[in-house]
């Protein structure tokens, strides 16, 4: 087992044990300005989407499947209030945690290299994002977002995907009617 795999391997098991497991309903916002940002999510299935207000309207800027962990890295920084909301696209089951129970669990040393390792992962993350949105059309998105979610992808509502891909519900349907 490599470092990569131990260090998952070791938080999974702390953050199961420290966590809480919690169903959540389709539409239910999990995280908003009234939530705390302390808090982060391991998704042990379903999908999440995270919609920031962008010039007042709502703007999908990603979703989060079965396996991710999601929450607000800017917590490190200063404990900013939330801005983006965090919403269930489907019924789903979470573990939640705090990152202060975390750090007390792990130890200080681990939890920097833990905290470390995550937030390289979110900024490599990010990286592809900002490629994906400069290099790609809204047709090669899409099917990247199926390549890499075949089965999640399917579940999520047409009018979300197309929000997320910037493109009307009627190109993302003849986009879907083309051999991948």
């Amino acid at each position: 087992m490599n470092s990569e795999d131990a260090t998952t391997k070791l938080l999974l098991e702390v953050i199961e044990r420290i966590g809480e497991k919690k169903k959540i309903k389709q539409g239910t916002v999990i995280v908003d300005n009234k939530s705390s940002a302390n808090h982060f999510y391991v998704i042990i299935n379903g999908i999440f989407k995270t919609v920031k207000e962008v010039n007042g309207q709502p703007c999908i800027i990603c979703f989060t499947f079965t396996g991710d962990i999601d929450g607000d890295p800017l917590v490190f920084m200063d404990p900013p209030e939330p801005y983006y909301k965090l919403i269930a696209v489907v019924d789903s089951t979470i573990v939640l945690f705090d990152w202060h129970k975390l750090k007390s669990e792990l130890g200080e040393e681990v939890f920097n290299k833990i905290l470390n390792y995550y937030l390289l992962k979110y900024i490599q993350f990010l990286q592809a994002r900002i490629v994906e949105n400069i290099a790609l059309n809204a047709e090669e998105r899409y099917k990247l977002l199926v390549q890499q979610n075949p089965i999640q992808s399917l579940e999520i509502p047409l009018l979300d995907l197309a929000a997320y891909l910037g493109i009307t519900p009627q190109s993302l349907s003849r986009i879907r009617a083309t051999k991948t």
